[in-house]
């Protein structure tokens, strides 16, 4: 069951990727990271149920291949803004904080549209 999942949020992500991996970086890279948290935030809210497979609470194991491909770039784009002097923190550090941000406004975004939805 879990390679079956695995390959349907990797089709659902397939175009989401390769457009990021196309799209030449902003020449700022905090701009870049922004631009990139948006696209992330944008793309979890319209494809729920992709977005809801990729991060399952309580998988066992590895992330799913489509987690690891989306951290990976999350980690180049971290690793600009370090290498531009920006970054505060150490880069695995910022990529987890970032990670963990980004998911959590999914998140909460989500609950809070669901609140609202209810009488």
């Amino acid at each position: 069951m879990r390679g079956l999942l695995d390959t349907v949020t990797g089709h659902g992500l397939s175009a989401y990727m390769a457009a990021k991996q196309a799209t030449p970086p902003d020449p700022d890279p905090v701009r870049d990271l922004a631009q990139a948290w948006e696209e992330h935030v944008a793309f979890a809210l319209a494809h729920l149920a992709v977005f809801a497979i990729i991060h399952e609470t309580g998988r066992t194991g590895l992330a799913s291949p489509a987690a690891l491909a989306g951290m990976a770039i999350l980690r180049e784009r971290v690793r600009r803004v370090a290498r531009a002097g920006r970054l505060q923190v150490r880069e695995e550090r910022a990529v987890l904080l970032i990670l963990a941000a980004a998911n959590g406004t999914v998140m909460t975004l989500l609950n809070h549209a669901a609140c609202r939805a209810r009488p």
